[in-house]
């Protein structure tokens, strides 16, 4: 018998075809399987997408390059605001192996979750204000990149370790996967 899943039960899909249920989405079908296999194997990424889950907002991951193409993922700086919901996008890059896609994928969605856990940063300006401030505790990765500045926070860096350290003791797919 299948669980039935509450409207606040958004985080990790419990399959890949449930995915539209979830907070977390991906048009990507190898970004939603990496994604369902790491919250299978990671239980702070399993924490992570529930927390995103409990919140107002919809995060999109896709590949790609960020603005600063040095990243291999990033929190873009932009938001849409519905009014019942809040949209965020991040990219990873194309290039990594399986467990440092899942690594990058849980830094950046603690990224989207430091946003929309605020229920007032609800525009690119809001986005960028919260970073600049002390309330977010980040600093700036590179602060003479001009319009393409990044920010990072101590959560996001904390979060990817958490998980790689999990995906590293892991048994199962990701284990014996010869995706990397």
């Amino acid at each position: 018998l299948a669980r039935a899943r509450s409207p606040s039960d958004r985080g990790c899909p419990p399959s890949a075809s449930e995915g539209a249920v979830s907070a977390i989405r991906s048009p990507d079908a190898l970004l939603r399987s990496l994604f369902i296999d790491g919250c299978r194997q990671s239980p702070t990424l399993h924490q992570l997408a529930g927390a995103i889950g409990r919140t107002d907002g919809v995060v999109y991951m896709t590949i790609g390059a960020c603005p600063f193409r040095m990243l291999r993922g990033c929190l873009l700086h932009a938001i849409e605001d519905t009014g019942n919901a809040r949209y965020l996008w991040i990219r990873l890059s194309a290039n990594a192996d399986v467990r440092t896609t899942i690594g990058l994928m849980a830094h950046e969605l603690q990224h989207a979750l430091e946003v929309l856990t605020r229920a007032t940063i609800r525009s690119p300006r809001d986005l960028l204000t919260f970073y600049q401030s002390t309330e977010s505790q980040a600093y700036s990765a590179n602060p003479a990149a001009g319009p393409f500045r990044t920010y990072e926070t101590r959560a996001a860096i904390d979060v990817a370790a958490a998980v790689l350290t999990e995906l590293e003791n892991a048994t199962g797919p990701l284990a014996a996967d010869d995706r990397d």
